[in-house]
This record gives structure tokens, C-alpha cells and sequence, in this order.
């Protein structure tokens, strides 16, 4: 590793913050030293525009690149005041410009106060319904961030071997980190049927490049859907559904939707929390590397919170 990150990571252990946040910023950092074919010293813009999108294309959630491009502005920051570089490559990146919600327009069409979209129950149904051909395969996908909650890359990395049947669990690697992480989930009778279907009853060897593929998720040109094509098949599933909307226009002319494969991932982890599994658990179900990413599902509104003072205060007798 280079001088320059060397003296980062002294600057950093020098400075009264937790150990905590200082391991997260080595983390990222390694990372970024370790993800172009180059020195951290040389980056321009573009390449930290390009490790933004290889963020978003691997299933980051909002948070998790908000809290990466924390730790890459304190980097950029001190290597530019410390003289190791002429430009800060990092000071002319909008990133919110990358994050699923950008603007006060998209937020408008949030339900109530929070700060992603979720689906009712009704919406999640009729989604589940209008699935698009191949119909097998598209309605498993979406059953199963539905029902398990991975990110978009998550999914469509899913292997052969990640699947047992007979004891129904799946298990996902995690794409967020340098070291790949996994954590296995049970699913329940009805993906079972699905995967049964697409696995053993011929739906998937339909497809040319099934009998070569590892992968559970196949498409008809590649060994594997790719994260770009899976969120086609959630976004047209759900104007099928009737469910879709426009949101804005994004800085690139590109139109932006309510409904996308990540919409699944926050409907899953409402629904846990309404079901009264705790953060804690529900962080290390969704792979989030810090429990402040899951806070924000929790429902704190009027009637949320009387309904909890109802269900759980204490009583002492005098």
C-alpha cells in the first residue's frame, strides 16, 4: 500500500472518532486501492463516478453508498490537503444524483414521511401477478426479494449450489465488501414450489445456456440476468400491475420510476418489522454492515407509537 494511504490511516487513528467509523474508512479504502488497476493518487472523476455505479449495479442500497462516499470525501479531502494530489476527483460529484431517491419530486410520492417506497400488500400481489415472460423465472425473482429481501446483484448471483430444496434455504453472498460474505435464509413452501418448477421441471433447460450456467437466474443470451435487466423485469411488471409512476427525469434525460427491484428489498424488510422482528436480527437478515442502515425502517408515527405503548409499557402495582 502507498505512503499516502499509510498516512491516512494515521491521520485517522490520530482523530478522537470511534474505532468503528476509522475501520469502516480503512475498509472503503482498501476497497477503492484494490478496485482499478491504478493508484488511489491518479483517480479523476470519472473513476469515482464509475466506482459509483459499480456500487449501484451491485445491489448497494441508498445508504450504503451514501456511507462509502463518507468515507471516500474524508480520503480525497485529506490527500489533497496533505499535497499527495493537485484535484480533489471527489469535490465534483453530486452522488445523490446516483442514489435511488434524488429529489424532493420523487420524495413527494413516498407514502407519508419515510425515505424509500415500499408496497402494500394489495401491490405486492397484483406485482406477483402481472410478472412478465418467462413467467416461472420473473415471478420466482420477484417472490423471492419479496419474501427474503436481497439486493438486485445478490439475486441474480445466486448459484445452483446456493439452493436446497429439500431443507428450503438460499443462500446469498453478500457484494458490498473486499472479502465476499454469506448468510443463508429459509424461504417458504411457496418458492419452493417455484424453484422446483423452474429447477427440475424443464422451464430453466428451455433456455439455451441453462445446461453451461451455475446460475439459478439464466436468461436467453447470457449465463445470468444481469442487475440492469432484472430491474426491467420489476419495472415492467409493474406497469403491468397497474402500479407504476414516473417520477423525474434524471440529469442524463433518463426517466425514473417508482417501482424498481430495490422497492422489493424495503417492502421485505417493512413487512419484517411490522411483524415484529427487531433491527438487530433484521440487519443481519439483509446483510447491512451497520444497524443505522435498517433504523429507517422502523415506523414511528403517531399511531405506531401508541399502538407500542399500548402493546408493551409496563405496569407496577402500588
Amino acid at each position: 500500500m502507498e505512503r499516502a494511504l499509510d498516512d491516512f490511516i494515521i491521520e485517522e487513528e490520530a482523530k478522537k472518532i470511534s474505532s468503528e467509523t476509522v475501520r469502516r474508512r480503512i475498509m472503503v479504502m482498501e476497497w477503492l486501492d484494490e478496485w482499478k488497476d491504478k493508484p488511489i493518487t491518479e483517480f479523476d472523476r470519472r473513476d469515482i463516478r464509475d466506482f459509483l455505479l459499480h456500487l449501484k449495479e451491485g445491489g448497494a442500497c441508498d445508504g450504503t453508498v451514501a456511507s462509502y462516499m463518507s468515507q471516500i470525501t474524508k480520503l480525497f479531502e485529506f490527500l489533497e490537503q496533505d499535497g499527495y494530489i493537485q484535484q480533489n476527483p471527489r469535490e465534483n460529484i453530486k452522488y445523490n444524483e446516483y442514489l435511488d431517491t434524488k429529489t424532493t419530486e420523487t420524495q413527494k410520492i413516498m407514502k407519508d414521511t419515510k425515505s424509500y417506497v415500499a408496497l402494500t400488500q394489495e401491490e405486492a400481489e397484483k406485482l406477483l401477478s402481472n410478472a412478465t415472460e418467462p413467467k416461472i423465472r420473473n415471478t420466482l425473482g420477484i417472490k423471492l426479494q419479496l419474501e427474503t429481501g436481497p439486493r438486485a446483484g445478490e439475486l441474480v448471483n445466486t448459484r445452483l449450489s446456493d439452493i436446497d430444496l429439500e431443507n428450503r434455504t438460499i443462500t446469498y453472498r453478500t457484494l458490498k465488501k473486499r472479502t465476499q460474505e454469506y448468510r443463508t435464509l429459509g424461504f417458504s413452501r411457496g418458492i419452493a414450489i417455484l424453484l422446483n418448477q423452474w429447477l427440475n421441471e424443464g422451464y430453466r433447460d428451455r433456455f439455451k445456456v441453462a445446461s453451461e450456467s451455475n446460475y439459478v437466474f439464466v436468461s436467453r443470451r447470457s449465463e445470468q440476468i444481469s442487475v440492469a435487466a432484472w430491474n426491467e423485469v420489476v419495472k415492467k411488471a409493474a406497469k403491468q400491475a397497474g402500479i407504476q409512476e414516473e417520477t423525474r427525469i434524471d440529469s442524463n434525460g433518463n426517466q425514473e420510476w417508482k417501482v424498481h427491484s430495490h422497492v422489493l428489498r424495503h417492502t421485505y424488510a417493512e413487512n419484517m418489522i411490522r411483524n415484529g422482528c427487531d433491527i438487530s436480527r433484521l440487519a443481519d437478515l439483509m446483510g447491512h454492515e451497520s444497524i443505522e442502515t435498517t433504523r429507517k425502517y422502523l415506523d414511528h408515527d403517531e399511531q405506531a407509537l401508541q399502538e407500542a405503548q399500548d402493546k408493551f409499557s409496563p405496569s407496577f402495582s402500588v
